[in-house]
């Protein structure tokens, strides 16, 4: 819910309908499935939107994420995979019979596989996350055709005593084939 103006991490979470499944594969091994029946769009603020705009249809069908989870041996890792639609909607214009020009959104395909991991090194703490996106179009006027994008974060801790944290991170995010709006 992004139409709150400074929502804490659980006023974004909001409930949905899902069947959750989780098999202890070993020990400090598990898998685990969700499967939606449904599809939830994000909630954005309006504000001032031009009245030539058509709301994206909600997709059918839900989606469907896999992970393969380790705890414990001082390292804790993750690979996972989700494939549904983007909850945010992308749009396009088109010229309406009239003429007009129009605005239409559709909610993109997207699949994404990703990593994550934390250990402790010399009484450090390291973590990092990595995951690859491919947003597929879904409508006839969601500009250019199917996109991806790579993110890492990766970061060190280390506590200085009893009150204070040093906490370094890096961040990147990589859209392969990105063209700049202003060229």
């Amino acid at each position: 819910d992004y139409t709150l103006l400074a929502a804490d991490d659980e006023q974004q979470r909001l409930g949905i309908d899902a069947l959750h499944l989780a098999w202890q594969v070993a020990p400090g091994w598990s898998l685990v499935s969700v499967v939606t029946r449904g599809f939830t769009p994000n909630l954005v603020a309006q504000g001032a939107l031009p009245p030539n705009r058509e709301t994206a249809d909600r997709p059918r069908g839900g989606d469907v994420a896999i992970r393969l989870d380790h705890a414990g041996d001082r390292f804790d890792g993750a690979i996972s995979w989700y494939r549904g639609h983007n909850r945010f909607a992308r749009y396009g214009s088109v010229f309406d019979a009239s003429g007009g020009l129009l605005f239409r959104s559709a909610h993109e395909r997207a699949t994404t596989l990703g990593a994550d991991f934390s250990t402790t090194v010399l009484r450090w703490g390291v973590r990092g996350e990595y995951a690859h996106t491919r947003l597929a179009p879904v409508c006839d006027v969601c500009p250019g055709t199917p996109r991806s994008n790579d993110r890492w974060v990766l970061g060190i801790d280390r506590d200085l005593g009893d009150s204070a944290n040093l906490n370094l991170s890096w961040f990147s995010i990589r859209r392969p084939g990105y063209v700049d709006p202003n060229s």
